[in-house]
């Protein structure tokens, strides 16, 4: 389970970072020897989780993880649900309206229309973000 644990945390690292990344860099941030950021890397470049900057050697995400986040959206009901509705609030009040649902602690995004007033892209969400719940307005209606 260590293992898992490891390459979890290289996952959750380079989906933070959200730029290509070099093993020294995962090794020194996640405080895991080279050789091990290397192998658990490897793995996860023959299955398309990760991918590799050919001119660099740096990694990022892959394609292939879409295929599990476009799975895992489609199994919420929620959305389609609340879709018509969060299309409503965004007409009615011109602003960019968010989904979030609430789990361990954390909110996360799992949906959004965007209005069409010119808005700071700084300040949006991402769907499937991690957020603490204090750090967004729909967060905090939930904890209101």
């Amino acid at each position: 389970m260590k293992s898992l644990r490891k390459t979890i945390d290289i996952l959750d690292y380079l989906s933070d970072v959200n730029r290509d990344v070099g093993v020294t860099e995962l090794s020194l941030k996640l405080n895991l020897p080279k050789s091990t950021v290397h192998r658990i890397l490897k793995d996860l470049l023959e299955y398309s989780i990760v991918e590799q900057e050919k001119d660099t050697s740096r990694y990022r995400m892959g394609l292939r993880l879409l295929k599990y986040s476009n799975s895992l959206l489609r199994s919420f009901d929620l959305r389609q649900i609340a879709k018509p509705i969060l299309k409503k609030v965004c007409n009615e009040t011109g602003e960019t309206t968010f989904l979030t649902v609430w789990k361990n602690d954390q909110g996360f995004c799992i949906d959004s229309i965007f209005s069409s007033q010119n808005i700071n892209t700084n300040l949006f969400v991402e769907i499937g973000r991690e957020m603490p719940f204090h750090c967004t307005a729909s967060s905090k209606v939930i904890l209101a």
